[in-house]
C-alpha cells in the first residue's frame, strides 16, 4: 500500500497558515493541518506562547522522515533535527478528524 504522507519526504515546509481554530502546513504541494512542534530551540504545543515562533522557524527546512503512531501522533521529522507532531489522541482535537492531508494528485487522507 502506498502511503500518501510520504509525499512530504524531501519537500521543504513552504508555508504555515493560521486559520481560526487550526493551522495548515504546506510542503511543496501536500497540505496538512497541525498541533505541536519541537525544535532544537524548544518545544511548544498549540496555544503556548512560543508555538508560532517555533513552528515558523521550521519554514524552508526539508522533511527527512514521516511516521504515524496509531492513536498517538503523526510525526514529521526535519533535516535539522526539528519535529512537528500532530496528535492523534481523541482528547486533543475538537472535530471528527485530527489530520486532513491533501496530496499532489488530489488524493485526501483523513485520520
Amino acid at each position: 500500500m502506498n502511503d500518501p504522507l510520504q509525499e512530504m519526504v524531501g519537500e521543504q515546509l513552504g508555508a504555515v497558515t493560521f486559520v481560526q481554530d487550526y493551522l495548515q502546513l504546506q510542503f511543496g504541494g501536500p497540505v496538512l493541518n497541525v498541533v505541536t512542534v519541537a525544535t532544537p530551540q524548544g518545544r511548544a504545543r498549540s496555544g503556548d506562547d512560543q508555538f508560532r515562533n517555533l513552528l515558523c522557524s521550521c519554514i524552508a527546512k526539508k522533511v527527512s522522515r514521516v511516521a504515524v503512531t496509531e492513536q498517538e501522533a503523526l510525526s514529521i521529522h526535519l533535516a535539522d533535527g526539528s519535529s512537528i507532531f500532530v496528535s492523534l489522541r481523541d482528547q486533543d482535537y475538537r472535530c471528527p478528524e485530527a489530520v486532513n492531508f491533501h496530496g499532489r494528485s488530489n488524493e485526501m487522507l483523513v485520520i
